[in-house]
């Protein structure tokens, strides 16, 4: 990863620890040690996706790798069952554009065949069992929505063996129910 880039990255994961104070749904932001956990994320999407790129966040949540994206120079589309996150709210519309998606079809995405260079998914595909959908069928689905050649990154996945989710499921804590 190249200085320039860095310093980027760093100025963004800033700027939401920041937001945070206004925003407090922005928990991955909360320290600097957490904040960091996206930086390998941001590096894998530099590294495949070319800027200017027409990006799907699949399952936006808070927004915050939305938010990345369109710092970046990405035209970022996100979805969710939510409301439009608010710390994309000041950004334009040929930047960012919000789709609410269907809780009566909760794997069927709304865009035609081939509408993306790129899909994006943080900490989301361990959750569509939760919703009533099923991996196989989101996985086939964000296939369908991709350009050829397009890009699907996966980040931050559960994994069973973590100590990590160990650890919380011992202490009580909230854990991933599926890993």
């Amino acid at each position: 990863m190249t200085t320039s880039a860095t310093a980027a990255f760093d100025t963004i994961l800033h700027e939401l620890m920041q937001a945070r104070a206004v925003q407090p749904n922005l928990l991955q932001f909360g320290s600097l040690l957490s904040a960091h956990q996206y930086l390998r994320a941001y590096a894998l999407v530099r590294r495949y996706v070319p800027t200017g790129s027409q990006v799907l966040d699949w399952g936006t949540g808070n927004g915050h790798f939305s938010y990345f994206l369109i710092r970046s120079g990405y035209h970022t589309t996100g979805l969710d069952f939510f409301g439009t996150p608010t710390i994309c709210a000041p950004f334009e519309p040929e930047q960012y554009s919000y789709q609410l998606a269907s809780t009566d079809d909760p794997v069927h995405l709304p865009f035609a065949d081939g509408t993306f260079d790129a899909v994006v998914s943080i900490g989301v595909l361990e959750h569509v069992r939760e919703g009533g959908g099923s991996e196989q069928a989101s996985l086939r689905e964000i296939a369908r929505v991709l350009r050829p050649g397009g890009v699907f990154i996966c980040f931050h996945l559960p994994n069973r063996y973590s100590w990590i989710e160990f650890v919380l499921r011992r202490m009580g804590r909230w854990s991933h129910q599926y890993r």
